[in-house]
């Protein structure tokens, strides 16, 4: 855990990183009964494969949107990376990882506030490098469109979350 030689304050800080798809609440309900230093929200600026829809990256948009400001009224601090290929997902995801860890950072992911895709990548990337790695359990999904605006796909308890840290199967990476 070296630090840098600017860096005067030996305490650790707590990192967390997120690949964010449709979700508010379950992005957000880890910090409701926490401390948390940094944020680092790992969003898609692109258009889905094949150009399904060109809706996706406004709406994508409106989610980040919610969710920085929230993270930033609690005085988190929060870094906007962008990706979406799985290869390239796992790359960025190990290289914050890795980057907050060689900075004596704590460090966690949140395997559920994005889709399937980025889910498994977070899981990966986060089991390879010895992370917690966890989810967050959701109480139901949102019944309409107005709340899926609102809070996200799923709706969970903000004020007493049930977060829940997956066991870290052992990946080997490759040489």
């Amino acid at each position: 855990m070296e630090k840098s030689h600017t860096d005067k304050n030996q305490i650790q800080r707590t990192v967390h990183i997120i690949p964010l798809g449709f979700e508010v609440e379950r992005a957000l309900a880890p910090f409701s009964n926490r401390h948390i230093d940094k944020v680092i929200l790992v969003v898609n600026n692109q258009e889905l494969p094949g150009g399904e829809t060109e809706a996706f990256p406004d709406k994508q948009k409106g989610y980040t949107e919610k969710v920085m400001a929230r993270l930033k009224k609690k005085e988190i601090e929060v870094v906007e990376a962008r990706s979406f290929d799985m290869g390239e997902l796992i790359r960025v995801l190990s290289s914050l990882i890795r980057k907050e860890k060689d900075a004596g950072n704590s460090v966690s992911i949140n395997t559920s506030s994005s889709g399937r895709f980025a889910s498994i990548a977070a899981a990966f990337a986060g089991m390879a490098h010895d992370i917690d790695v966890y989810y967050v359990v959701a109480d139901r999904y949102s019944k309409s469109e107005e709340e899926i605006v609102s809070h996200g796909v799923s709706r969970c308890t903000c004020s007493d979350p049930v977060v829940r840290v997956i066991p870290n199967f052992q990946l080997m990476l490759p040489e």
